[in-house]
């Protein structure tokens, strides 16, 4: 399994969320995944259409927002991370 690493949230374009700089957000959530070795579920699994990522109680969904360096997501910010 190769391991996927994300350059410094500085060195990302500009990500803007209710006006605000999204791009630590973002890295956290993908240094997250990085640590919980969760890329290859992201690649094989989907959420329920009728949930999304944002509704879907998976135990692998909560390991993420529970491993988050700094949780600021809203449910909706939490869901377009994970799709992001």
């Amino acid at each position: 399994m190769s391991v996927i690493t994300t350059p410094p949230a500085n060195e990302w374009p500009p990500v803007k969320v209710y006006n605000c700089d999204f791009r630590s957000d973002l890295k956290d959530m993908a240094d997250t995944v990085t640590r919980l070795e969760l890329w290859e579920w992201f690649r094989t699994e989907s959420p329920p259409e009728d949930k999304g990522y944002m509704y879907w109680g998976h135990d692998n969904v909560n390991k993420i927002s529970s491993g988050l360096e700094d949780n600021r997501h809203s449910g909706a910010t939490f869901g377009i991370s994970l799709i992001f």
